[in-house]
């Protein structure tokens, strides 16, 4: 035997902020629920997109300056006088008199630090492991105390974990594979402690 379901009766309940939760109940009486919330339509929403971007924006000069850009002009001045301060411009180009390398007032001496702690050193010769005209110091440290350039499976190894200490009675050569094994014996021993 099938029974037919159909509607009976339908009704709608009313929720807050113009919710509302229509209810139909068949012939069986069971209910079923359908929520629909108010949603804008996409004419509104772009409506909306567009009152906005003509409050915040306005038209300087043939190009438009947003909200943000207000704000800094605000708090640090107009912004065409920030204009030609960036790379290349006259404040950051060598002035006359002033020079490339050990010629230049602020020359260090062709040493800088890298970003992991370790020392760049400027070589003028060419060398297999520069980058850009620099070698890492403890690497020139170690090759003259070899008296040799190192071989491409080696590295060297700063004994007391300070990378800027490049003496030679502070570095070792080993090769990749016992270096990896000392680091991760040794992190196995911090993560006991």
């Amino acid at each position: 035997m099938s029974m037919v379901t159909g509607i009976i009766q339908a009704t709608k309940l009313s929720l807050p902020h113009g919710a509302s939760i229509p209810v139909a109940i068949d012939n069986r009486g069971a209910a079923s629920l359908e929520v629909s919330m108010p949603y804008k339509s996409i004419e509104a929403r772009r409506a909306n997109a567009k009152r906005y971007r003509a409050t915040h924006r306005e038209k300087v000069d043939g190009w438009v300056r947003t909200y943000r850009d207000r704000k800094h002009r605000e708090k640090y001045g107009n912004l065409k006088d920030m204009r030609g301060h960036g790379a290349g411009s006259v404040a950051t180009r060598l002035q006359p008199g002033e020079g490339k390398g050990s010629d230049n007032p602020r020359w260090n001496g062709g040493r800088t630090v890298h970003a992991r702690g370790y020392i760049l050193v400027k070589v003028s010769a060419p060398h297999p492991r520069s980058h850009r005209g620099y070698v890492l110091e403890h690497i020139l440290v170690a090759e003259r105390t070899l008296g040799r350039t190192l071989a491409l499976g080696e590295c060297v190894h700063h004994i007391n974990g300070v990378k800027s200490d490049n003496h030679p009675e502070n570095l070792r050569v080993m090769s990749k594979s016992e270096h990896s094994k000392l680091h991760s014996a040794q992190t196995a021993r911090n993560l006991w402690k």
